[in-house]
């Protein structure tokens, strides 16, 4: 009589053993690597908000201060003079539609900017484009009687 040893694994257990763990480390890698992507594009745009939110506080606190705002486009850039009552610039912002560059006073405040505009009397507009997401506000100047 053949005594058979069954203390080992046959070659199709070790097989199917192989298959079943490729299986599920194909599929954990899956879903690691979206969960990474996804992760990575949520980070993008909160970051482009971010931005956004930034410029429009800035430009917004600007105007508050300001009496009027004035613009010169020349070639590709467009300059906006905040002024007071006596058309003093208090600040000075550059739009360089070139490369897409917004300068507070010669101050780099914001990059991939599509487009930019400032316009109005007592009521400013302010819409510009920042990485394919559009901001936009409305600002009415606050005078009191001169």
């Amino acid at each position: 009589m053949i005594k058979q040893n069954e203390k080992g694994m046959t070659l199709i257990e070790v097989l199917g053993i192989l298959i079943i763990l490729t299986l599920i480390s194909f599929f954990v890698f899956n879903i690691m690597n979206s969960s990474s992507k996804q992760q990575s594009e949520q980070t993008k745009e909160s970051l482009q908000l971010q931005d956004g939110a930034y410029i429009l506080k800035q430009i917004t606190k600007d105007l508050r201060k300001s009496f009027k705002v004035t613009s010169i486009t020349s070639g590709d850039n467009t300059i906006f003079y905040f002024q007071d009552q006596t058309n003093n610039s208090l600040f000075i912002y550059e739009y360089k539609n070139s490369n897409y560059e917004l300068y507070r006073n010669n101050v780099l405040i914001g990059k991939n900017i599509k487009s930019l505009s400032i316009y109005g009397d007592q009521t400013v507009h302010l819409d510009f484009m920042l990485n394919n997401k559009n901001f936009e506000t409305s600002i009415t100047f606050r005078r009191g009687s001169s």
